[in-house]
């Protein structure tokens, strides 16, 4: 090996600083990512990573929209709003930073991890975590769905 090289020598350790980052790519262009998977986080040695800092990843409060079918024949189906709380979902090491981004691997998972989530210290109080999205209130509202019956990307509604 010649010396400009790096030895791939990493201690995992907690981060030193409060994290808030988010996922912002998966290797291989996919939408969703699960154990020995790499991800791209937005926050690199600025941010207090370094190689092996240890991060965990969240999925955030989310409302997902719930039809309810009536069974009657001429009547409209009931819409629900569900609220799904916060949680952590996976664990992840870093194991390269730049300035402002860096990669890390997913050690292991509970559910997939998809682009957007938030990646934070592990063990973080997730009653505290802030929403980036309004609550929709759960009344009668016009229905989110296009001419087409596909997904409106202007709604702040999960459609699963």
């Amino acid at each position: 090996m010649d010396g400009e090289t790096e030895p791939f020598q990493i201690m995992p350790h907690a981060p030193t600083q409060h994290i808030d980052g988010k996922v912002i790519s998966i290797l291989d262009g996919v939408h969703e990512a699960g154990q020995f998977q790499t991800v791209t986080l937005n926050k690199g040695s600025a941010d207090g990573l370094d190689k092996g800092t240890v991060l965990s990843i969240y999925k955030r409060d989310r409302q997902v929209k719930v039809d309810l079918e009536d069974g009657k024949k001429g009547r409209k189906s009931v819409v629900k709003y569900v609220s799904i709380p916060a949680e952590e979902t996976a664990l992840a090491m870093v194991y390269r930073t730049g300035e402002h981004l860096s990669s890390a691997i997913i050690l292991e998972n509970l559910t997939n991890v998809n682009i957007g989530d938030t990646v934070s210290e592990p063990g973080r109080d997730l009653d505290n975590m802030s929403d980036d999205k309004p609550h929709v209130r759960n009344e009668p509202q016009d229905s989110h769905d296009t001419e087409h019956n596909q997904y409106n990307i202007h709604s702040n509604i999960n459609k699963y």
